[in-house]
């Protein structure tokens, strides 16, 4: 009885607690020897799982935000007064991440390493499409002086969940003191997920029951079991 207990739970378990797992990333410092310099435009990922739930993706740049020609660092000019996150979001100058699901998915995070060009600080504030981008609809924010990593849980939010067509990601950028300086992007970090983005397939309704029934199932076996030998 305990041995087929244990084997029920061990059979369960995983499938209720999968792990998060790598789909797609960008290496910034590849290809070699110049990496991704953002004036040679977009860039689709350096690797992609085998089993990954998305068929692809690119990086670029907003049309209203200007290149930089910087060899292994992906970067934009963010020109202009913008010192505020409205401001930013007028501008219209962002960084896009847009990936193509495989069917249906859920994303769950995504890991960005982001930089400046001089030691300035500088604010992000991460949307989505699926999402909208208002203030008040930011997915997260991060403030940085050189190089931050920056890793994002998708979780939490509807409008990324149960996701069958091309999906954006927007990264709005800005300076609280205005002036120039304000050169930043995707970095070329340590490692080789510069840029990932972690997504699954949602898990079905009834497997959610089938665990929830088999692990009762269990507890009422052991139960007979505790009775029966009183």
């Amino acid at each position: 009885m305990k041995k087929l207990a244990f084997l029920i739970v061990a059979a369960v378990v995983p499938m209720l607690n999968a792990a998060q797992v790598l789909d797609l990333s960008w290496d910034i410092g590849t290809p070699t020897p110049n990496g991704k310099n953002a004036a040679s435009g977009s860039y689709a990922q350096d690797y992609k799982a085998s089993d990954s739930v998305l068929s692809g993706g690119t990086i670029s740049l907003s049309p209203a935000l200007p290149a930089m020609n910087v060899n292994n660092a992906y970067r934009g000019n963010y020109t202009g007064t913008y010192t505020t996150a409205a401001d930013a979001l007028t501008s219209l100058q962002y960084l896009t991440i847009a990936v193509t699901p495989i069917g249906t998915v859920n994303f769950e995070k995504l890991v960005l390493n982001m930089q400046t060009a001089t030691a300035s600080t500088f604010t992000w504030n991460l949307y989505s499409d699926k999402t909208g981008s208002t203030l008040l609809q930011s997915l997260s924010n991060g403030t940085q002086s050189t190089i931050i990593n920056w890793q994002v849980d998708l979780t939490g939010f509807s409008g990324l969940q149960n996701v069958s067509t091309v999906t954006e990601f927007r990264i709005y950028g800005y300076r609280a003191a205005s002036g120039a300086n304000k050169e930043a992007g995707f970095a070329n970090a340590v490692g080789s997920e510069d840029i990932g983005v972690y997504a699954t397939v949602p898990e079905p309704a009834s497997l959610g029951l089938l665990g929830f029934g088999l692990i009762s199932i269990v507890g009422a076996m052991r139960f007979s079991a505790r009775r029966g030998n009183a």
